[in-house]
């Protein structure tokens, strides 16, 4: 015997998600209204380059190493550290000189 499926089972309540979507709106129009407001991390350039080379040498490990154990194959530890290390160092110099770049600007928007 087959019971019958009751109607309720999928009552999902429209209005509290319009609500919600009604707040986000809110806070971002509060957010264009008064960006000065907004509270920015301020870390120096020196840690953003850092931070990002260490990160982007740590990922390319990770899917080096991910990718020898996928495909059964032997990867070269010293190249893949060598290569990684490289790109990270570049990335994280990259990262500084933006960083750099960004707080130089703003503070030059703070004296204006």
């Amino acid at each position: 015997m087959i019971n019958p499926v009751q109607a309720n089972v999928f009552n999902t309540n429209f209005r509290n998600s319009n609500q919600q979507q009604s707040e986000v709106k809110n806070k971002f129009a509060a957010i264009n209204e008064h960006p000065e407001k907004i509270n920015k991390l301020n870390y120096s350039p020196v840690t953003v380059g850092i931070l990002n080379g260490l990160c982007w040498g740590t990922v390319g490990m990770g899917i080096d190493m991910l990718i020898s154990k996928l495909f059964k194959s032997k990867s070269n530890s010293k190249t893949s550290l060598i290569i990684n290390g490289v790109f990270g160092a570049a990335m994280g110099v990259y990262a500084y000189h933006v960083a750099k770049r960004e707080a130089k600007a703003e503070a030059q928007a703070e004296v204006k």
